[in-house]
């Protein structure tokens, strides 16, 4: 019988750790064991992991994989040790991403993690919180698997090393037991469910926890123990919807300095002559071209539903999400969002079937946010360029003041106490004011809310203060917002309404909308951005509309 964590530990505070082990030392006996990675139904790469016992207790585990994907070549090796608790005593990850070369250690020093994270030689040091049961979780890794499978049921934490380290919260749900073979022979195997953020994966084990398979099913991934198998197979990797009648899309690189930017075309399948073009960029984080969230694409749905109206776009893959170790040597907003954008507005205008005097930009969050700033580069280099701009839940004000603002409204909607939130608002204050002292080194990395970045990051961001650019750049400018955003308030709103003075200018909040543009019943809590769902075909029609006129007389439309 497998406990919860509460069951185990009882009344532990989050002050101290829980040592009671969760099985007995064996439950992770010495060995090896090698596994087969999928993606879409392909073998993309080999893992394997190596189990020996340490003197003093507890395990060390080295494990390797090699894998391709997306035309680029990961060699990965992680190195842990274990104490009896299977609570982290050290790690050590390293490897090679195309060119690019990385390295991770993370130590435990008291209630923190201390780590030390190198991109190409390039060192940025961090501080992360500590938790009990912490897994250290790179991809393609089934040591860590291993060790998840004999956690506890119930609430668990993730250090995951991207970027310069996250940690984040996650969930292990047990399901009944399924169906499988090894070795040829049939087997009843254990079956849990591991969540992080919006995306779970299915875990397949023995009953005496010998890691067997994961499986992702929305992102099409499966690693499997070799001599192992699936009921009925590998899992069908989710059928890749087609564009709807009248689209056409096609996929495309274009350079951006040094790097070629993956993205996608797409078009109206039968205009008779040049069509307007968009320009796409997501929001924060990793985001491929399609601002994938769990089983949603809004990006891509709005590209589709652009097409389907005349309107054709370009999105593309951010280079945080596709070669994460080259942004890591310039960790700054330019090279994570605007340079690549500005080199995708000035490919769009060279597109077949495409007015070149037709393009806009439109920015989802984060990318609404740089849109004046990228607009600014791409028409210092060529005047005219950029016919309009659409600015999609954008945020308004310098980082510092939305995130202090987005604390005080959730809070407030969630019932907080006033106490509760002055003591977040005094804790985040605290981060901020260290950013901004110019005694705090660069390279140091600073957690803000669920966020651990360089101090330069911050700072950039901070300095960002898109509406008086905005104002000045004096483009037409779409501002549009979901009247049940909780990330973006109508503070933000209101404060880019005004600054968009251009004739033909227009703001609309969309009524019943969330931070995604999703349809949401009741209020927005965040949670449903992992359920299946579709940008409102609303937002389509908003643009492609103002696209047409664009020289109208500005006017603000309250919700309906």
């Amino acid at each position: 019988m497998r406990l919860s964590q509460s069951a185990i530990c009882g009344l532990a505070t989050a002050a101290l750790f829980c040592t009671i082990p969760l099985y007995s030392q064996q439950a992770l006996p010495p060995g090896s064991s090698n596994y087969t990675l999928y993606f879409q139904g392909k073998v993309i790469g080999k893992a394997g992991y190596t189990v020996q016992s340490l003197a003093a207790g507890g395990v060390s585990l080295a494990s390797h994989a090699d894998v391709k994907i997306n035309n680029t070549a990961l060699s990965l090796d992680d190195r842990q040790a274990l104490d009896a608790s299977l609570e982290i005593a050290s790690t050590e990850f390293s490897g090679n991403v195309g060119e690019s070369k990385i390295a991770v250690s993370v130590k435990p020093d008291g209630d923190k993690f201390s780590l030390s994270v190198s991109a190409d030689r390039q060192l940025t040091p961090n501080t992360l919180d500590r938790h009990p049961h912490t897994v250290f979780m790179p991809d393609f890794d089934p040591s860590t698997l291993a060790v998840l499978v004999r956690m506890p049921v119930g609430a668990l934490w993730v250090l995951i090393p991207r970027q310069a380290g996250l940690l984040a919260p996650a969930h292990l749900e047990a399901k009944p037991d399924s169906k499988a073979a090894i070795g040829g022979s049939p087997a009843m195997v254990k079956h849990d469910v591991l969540t992080i953020g919006s995306i779970s994966s299915d875990l397949y084990f023995s009953a005496d926890g010998q890691f067997f398979a994961q499986v992702v099913p929305t992102q099409g991934f499966a690693m499997l123990r070799d001599g192992f198998a699936m009921e009925g197979g590998i899992p069908a990797p989710p059928s890749e919807a087609k564009p709807p009648a009248g689209v056409a899309e096609h996929p495309v690189n274009f350079p951006s300095g040094e790097l070629s930017i993956p993205g996608t075309v797409t078009l109206p399948a039968t205009a008779g002559k040049p069509v307007p073009m968009v320009v796409l960029v997501g929001g924060s984080g990793p985001r491929d071209r399609d601002e994938t969230l769990g089983p949603n694409k809004p990006m891509r749905d709005l590209a589709w539903d652009l097409a389907q109206r005349g309107v054709a776009s370009l999105r593309f893959d951010k280079r945080t999400y596709f070669n994460a170790a080259d942004w890591m040597k310039h960790p700054d907003l330019d090279h994570e969002v605007t340079l690549d954008a500005v080199a995708a507005l000035a490919y769009a205008s060279s597109q077949p079937g495409v007015d070149p005097a037709q393009i806009f930009l439109a920015g989802h969050s984060l990318g609404g946010q740089m849109a004046p700033y990228i607009v600014e580069q791409r028409l210092a280099a060529q005047p005219g360029s950029v016919r309009g701009i659409v600015l999609l839940a954008a945020e308004g004000t310098p980082v510092d003041t939305t995130i202090l603002r987005q604390i005080a409204f959730q809070e407030h909607r969630a019932g907080q106490t006033q106490a509760k939130t002055d003591a977040d608002l005094a804790t985040v204050q605290a981060a901020f004011d260290k950013i901004r002292d110019p005694k705090t080194p660069d390279k140091e990395t600073i957690r803000v809310i669920g966020g651990s970045m360089p101090v330069s990051y911050w700072r950039d961001w901070m300095a960002r203060n898109p509406a008086p650019l905005l104002a000045r750049l004096g483009l037409p400018t779409l501002v549009l917002r979901g009247e049940k955003d909780i990330q973006i308030t109508q503070e933000d709103y209101k404060l880019l309404s005004a600054a968009a003075m251009a004739p033909g200018s227009e703001s609309r909040e969309l009524a019943g909308l969330n931070h995604l543009f999703f349809s949401v019943s009741g209020e927005s809590t965040g949670a449903e951005y992992a359920q299946p769902a579709h940008m409102s075909p609303e937002v389509a029609d908003t643009i492609v509309a103002w696209i047409t006129k664009t020289g109208a007389a500005r006017k603000v439309i309250s919700p309906r």
